[in-house]
């Protein structure tokens, strides 16, 4: 297993604030740098404009889901990877497909948070 990459530029996307900044602490306190987005366009244009090793983005989402900005993301750059996250995702989908590195289920666990970053 691979040890977590100390000190990514992760790009996180959510419309739910609260977990939001849950997940940002979370982020911080494994000492990665992160920038927040409750808006899948205003994070595809953070992504456009910054350079990140990291996208974790939430499923369900107004305007654009997690899997569209994941498309629209590797579009721009196949190189970071992406993580989605979500408290609902529909059975009959597999979550983790060759567009995301790992599925986070809500609510975020540092210790889940921990293994999947180790592991991609």
């Amino acid at each position: 297993m691979k040890g977590v990459k100390s000190c990514m530029n992760v790009l996180l996307v959510d419309d739910d604030s609260d977990c939001l900044e849950t997940l940002l602490e979370l982020m911080e306190a494994l000492d990665h740098s992160c920038t927040v987005s409750e808006d899948p366009r205003d994070a595809l244009e953070q992504f456009v404009s910054q350079t990140f090793d990291l996208v974790i983005t939430d499923f369900r989402m107004p305007c654009m889901n997690g899997r569209e900005l994941a498309r629209k993301i590797r579009a721009q750059d196949p190189k970071p990877k992406i993580i989605l996250l979500s408290g609902y995702y529909p059975v009959e989908e597999s979550p983790v497909e060759s567009l995301f590195a790992a599925f986070l289920e809500k609510p975020v666990d540092i210790h889940e948070l921990k293994s999947i970053l180790s592991s991609i």
